[in-house]
Parts: structure tokens; C-alpha cells; sequence
């Protein structure tokens, strides 16, 4: 690509570059809430894991992962933890907004054979204690919403969801 400045001046070809747009609307997800019913929502409990199984037939040219929660989340695949973050998806005002975070995972996955994607939640600042008084100030219990897309190299694709 070459571009002139206000003075008409060509800046020479430059490196090519790209950028992807994640979801840009709530039906994009395709995608439900889930969590667990176990619990009593009157006091902190053990952290639920969620975890799925899968196969990736082919060969695999990107896979990104779109994860939140109405609490905190680990990802992993493969065993592999999914991302350097932590309590994430963050401090929010979850009556107006809830952060996702999107995730390169093409070298997490195994082409030709079984995956497994799994999380772990938290209450965070959405159902656990806030100033160590009182707690389900935006719901009672943590959830998670993931959405793993997968583009194989043929551009064929697959999406796995909660």
C-alpha cells in the first residue's frame, strides 16, 4: 500500500497488515449462559469446571476463542491455560456491560484428533462478596458464555459453544 502525505509525498510501499473484528453483537455469540445448580448462593462455594470434548478433522488455519463471565473464568485447552490474564473478565457494572475477552488459540488445538476445552468460575464482583458485606449484588450464582471458532485450512469452519 502506498499513501502521500499533505505535501504529495509517497511514503513507498509499506508491509502488508491485518486486524480482525470480534463480536460486534450479542446474537454473534449463538451461544447460551451456562452454570452450576449445586450450590447455595447464600455463601462463597467450590469453583465449578466446565469442560467439552471435541474433534478437529482436519487442518487448522485459526481458532479464537470468545470468553466471558458473570464472575471470573480460566480457560484452558488441552490442559494448556488459555491466555496470561487473570480474574478476568474484570470489574464491570454487569446491569450495564460485560467485557469478553478474544483469544488466538490456533496452536492450542491438535488437527486430526480429540481436543478438550474447559473452564473454570468464580463469583467475582458479580454474585461474591463486595466490601466484605454483602454478596449476589447482580445475580446469584457464576456463568460462562464461550464461543470457539475454528477455520480449517480447506475454509471449511466449526464453532463449539456453551
Amino acid at each position: 500500500m502506498t499513501v502521500w502525505d499533505e505535501n504529495g509525498t509517497e511514503s513507498g510501499a509499506g508491509d502488508i497488515a491485518e486486524f480482525e473484528v470480534a463480536l460486534q453483537n450479542n446474537s454473534e455469540w449463538n451461544a447460551q449462559w451456562i452454570h452450576f445448580d449445586g450450590n447455595n448462593d447464600s455463601h462463597s462455594a467450590p469453583c465449578p469446571y466446565f469442560r467439552k470434548e471435541f474433534e478437529c478433522g482436519k487442518e487448522i488455519a485459526k481458532a479464537r476463542l470468545y470468553v466471558t463471565a458473570r464472575g471470573l473464568f480460566e480457560a484452558r485447552i488441552n490442559g494448556r491455560r488459555v491466555g496470561s490474564d487473570y480474574f478476568v473478565p474484570g470489574w464491570t457494572d454487569f446491569s450495564k456491560q460485560i467485557q469478553y475477552m478474544s483469544y488466538d488459540v490456533t496452536d492450542m488445538l491438535n488437527a486430526g484428533s480429540a481436543n478438550t476445552i474447559g473452564a473454570i468460575i468464580g463469583d467475582g464482583w458479580y454474585c461474591g462478596y463486595l466490601s466484605g458485606r454483602r454478596r449476589n449484588i447482580y445475580g446469584r450464582h457464576p456463568e460462562l458464555l464461550a464461543r470457539l471458532e475454528i477455520t480449517y485450512a480447506d475454509g471449511e469452519s466449526d464453532v463449539i459453544v456453551t
